[in-house]
């Protein structure tokens, strides 16, 4: 890697056969005033006339454009694609923006504005949207305030209820540590006091590093550290955006987590009024399966559909990038999605 590179961010042009920009794509980084604040998107896509599909990132304050490269390239191919940096996230952090506007509503509000301009800006009555871990449940709430600005909702990772999630992950890293014979970390995990971690930020990352140490966020743990090393190489964050994204994950986490602990979907969300598909994979003990199961089993929609990634925990997108980018090609654009005009 060159390292005169993280001086600057910008987004490669989408390139023809003959290597030059190809006519009709759309390839930028972009400040929008959304919220009261400035916020940035990554558009992306060979035909700035294909649907619009908008990604909504996990954490909180946890980007995923960074890497974009790895799950969308194919999807470009077919959509315009949107990685959003939310409120307080990578390059939208700024240590101005008031903590007190950092809530769940005000996400959710801000969502449904980006959606809007994106309606407006490529003349397209209603937007496909894609979650993954908190982005589902910011996605399920403006799909449920807006359902007419949707065409359909991709769930990857559901989250479902938080608190009973929290125990299940505990209890995976326990047994985890136990099998290993980490006796130190097995000690620490057992003190720990889920949901709420007494309001320890520092707690709920602690259990989170050892779900991944042990299978329950990747599959294979190894590609965890894989992934670290691509935040380096994506042209679209510079030195100062890495800078960020750590400060952004620190304070989204730290403003938002004690705001979602009472979060139970299958009570504030039993019905979506459009077409639903959850991409699920098998090892994921983040989001664990048998909560995802039990709400898509009782989740009302006129068309739902749970693809199961064998070979993927929490983060099918990463694991499993070309299937993952197969499945939504598929399942939204073959005839199951009623086509807008």
């Amino acid at each position: 890697m060159k390292l005169w590179r993280l001086l600057y961010s910008r987004t490669p042009p989408i390139r023809d056969a003959s290597g030059a920009p190809k006519p009709g794509s759309i390839a930028a980084l972009e400040r929008l005033r959304i919220g009261g604040i400035d916020q940035t998107v990554l558009l992306r896509g060979h035909d700035a006339s294909a649907p619009v599909l908008l990604f909504l990132h996990g954490g909180p304050g946890g980007s995923a454009m960074p890497l974009a490269h790895l799950f969308s390239s194919k999807l470009e191919e077919r959509f315009v694609v949107v990685n959003w940096d939310q409120r307080g996230a990578g390059k939208s952090y700024s240590p101005d923006i008031p903590r007190a506007s950092m809530t769940v509503e005000q996400f959710v509000q801000d969502c449904v504005e980006l959606s809007e301009h994106l309606c407006r800006r490529f003349e397209q009555k209603r937007i496909f949207v894609v979650g993954h871990s908190w982005g589902t449940e910011l996605g399920v709430l403006a799909v449920q305030r807006r359902p007419e600005l949707f065409r359909a909702y991709v769930a990857v990772a559901q989250v479902v209820n938080k608190a009973r999630a929290e125990r299940i992950s505990l209890q995976f890293a326990i047994e985890g540590a136990r099998r290993a014979n980490d006796l130190a970390r097995l000690e620490r995990l057992q003190k720990l006091d889920p949901p709420g971690y007494r309001g320890r930020v520092r707690d709920l990352l602690f259990q989170r590093k050892c779900v991944a140490r042990y299978g329950g966020t990747f599959r294979d743990p190894a590609l965890d550290k894989a992934l670290f090393r691509k935040y380096f190489e994506s042209p679209e964050y510079s030195w100062r955006d890495l800078r960020r994204l750590k400060k952004g994950s620190s304070f989204s986490l730290g403003a938002l987590w004690s705001q979602r602990l009472d979060v139970d979907l299958l009570e504030s969300a039993p019905s979506l009024a459009l077409p639903v598909f959850f991409l699920h994979g098998r090892c994921d003990r983040v989001t664990p399966t048998e909560l995802v199961l039990n709400y898509f089993g009782r989740l009302e929609a006129p068309h739902k559909e749970l693809i199961w990634f064998e070979h993927s925990g929490h983060c099918p997108l990463f694991e499993e990038p070309q299937r993952f980018q197969e499945v939504i090609i598929d399942r939204l654009l073959t005839g199951t999605i009623s086509p807008v005009h």
